[in-house]
């Protein structure tokens, strides 16, 4: 079962970077508002997690 839920994931993802290709080299319009729902969503995803509030949570060991 886990098996085919990533391969159903895994076909998701390649659709969806297909679609991101053909839409940054013309398409029709259903591939280009898909293209530019990706792109945004992919902005605020990026942008949630690296916001100004976010700090570098990375353990580093002070020699004082």
């Amino acid at each position: 079962m886990e098996t085919v839920l990533v391969l159903g994931l895994l076909a998701l993802v390649l659709a969806g970077f297909v679609c991101m290709l053909w839409g940054t080299f013309g398409g029709p319009r259903w591939v280009r508002v898909t293209s530019a729902v990706m792109r945004e969503t992919a902005r605020l995803v990026l942008r949630s997690t690296s916001g100004p509030g976010r700090t570098n949570r990375t353990t580093s060991s002070d020699p004082d």
